[in-house]
């Protein structure tokens, strides 16, 4: 600032705000706003500025001043100036660096459209989060809150978790579903998330990458396309999945019924994972088999006599039994030549 400080900066307040009245030059308004040591001084000029770009930089440099009370009354009047949709560039420039006024742009924003388009441009959950809550007007009945939108009280979780099944219940849009599905930290809503989802490719998605086994198998429920639901269990790794894709079978045609049956039936590659479960799942396909030649190919083929599995005890503890899935073969043989 040189040698000499600018009238603004004057120790006699009087000055500083006839200075800052007679101002119309607006970067030097930002610099009283940001620098200016009296705070009435700082709100006179934030009243003249005008410039949005000059506003948001106002808004985010009020975040590392020191005075934080009057940097947060700043902060927040400056974000009133705001456009919304300079409001919504803010959030989506700044989620990351600058969170808390990205949290403030976005408690401002409206528009639904504008909502959207932050959830196609951030990343970041409790901004999603938040947007989605906003664009569905969800609340959660019986709970008091602060000035800031947050619960009064201890269990603030269940407040948390009430919002999201509000929200979830009332969406329709998928990308917005497919976000709690995969964000939210309540199981619960991301069940209610996928079962409301209908889109194809993103149950298949979920199906096929959740680490959730009961958020799988509700996208699987979902799921109506039987190309889909046969691609997704070729080389399926959870036997739960698997079982729940195969019962499924009403709305396979005969062809991809028997060709995910006899895979199943003739799988032993996993070895001691989830053991128990696989034999069980490979004898209920072969007793499920209609197509002869699959089945006499695994009485005559099937390499260990015994397929030998651990199954869980809660009285007697952990032992071992054995299956033998040819006879298993053999008797479904002889069910259908009984039929023929």
């Amino acid at each position: 600032m040189g040698l000499f400080k600018p009238a603004w900066m004057n120790n006699n307040k009087e000055k500083a705000l006839k200075a800052v009245s007679v101002e119309s030059d607006e970067n030097i308004l930002l610099d009283i706003v940001t620098n200016a040591p009296d705070f009435r001084v700082r709100c006179v000029a934030l009243d003249k500025l005008t410039n949005q770009n000059l506003l948001i930089s106002a808004a985010i440099h009020a975040i590392s001043m020191k005075n934080h009370e009057d940097d947060n009354s700043i902060r927040n009047l400056a974000l009133k100036k705001i456009s919304e949709a300079n409001l919504a560039k803010i959030v989506i420039d700044n989620g990351k660096s600058y969170q808390t006024v990205a949290n403030e742009a976005l408690e401002l924003i409206t528009d639904k459209s504008l909502l959207l388009d932050i959830l196609q441009n951030i990343d970041i959950w409790e901004i999603q989060k938040e947007a989605i809550i906003k664009m569905t007007e969800a609340t959660a009945d019986g709970w008091s809150v602060d000035n800031e939108g947050y619960a009064i009280g201890k269990d603030k979780k269940k407040y948390e978790w009430e919002l999201e099944l509000n929200a979830v219940s009332k969406l329709t849009n998928q990308s917005c579903l497919l976000i709690f599905a995969q964000k939210s930290n309540h199981e619960d809503v991301r069940n209610v998330a996928v079962g409301r989802i209908s889109d194809q490719s993103i149950l298949f998605y979920i199906a096929k990458n959740d680490k959730t086994d009961s958020i799988r198998k509700t996208a699987v429920s979902k799921i109506s396309d039987p190309q889909i639901l046969a691609d997704l269990i070729m080389n399926e790794q959870s036997p739960y999945i698997v079982w729940e894709t195969v019962n499924r079978r009403q709305i396979f045609d005969h062809s991809i019924l028997t060709r995910l049956l006899i895979d199943i039936a003739n799988n032993s590659k996993y070895g001691n994972t989830y053991a128990g479960e696989w034999v069980k799942i490979r004898e209920k396909a072969i007793s499920k088999l209609t197509d002869i030649n699959a089945l006499e190919k695994i009485v005559n083929g099937e390499s260990e006599k015994y397929c030998y599995a651990w199954i869980a005890d809660e009285i007697l503890g952990r032992y071992k039994y054995s299956l033998d899935l040819r006879e298993t073969a053999r008797k479904r043989l002889a069910e259908i030549n009984k039929k023929g």
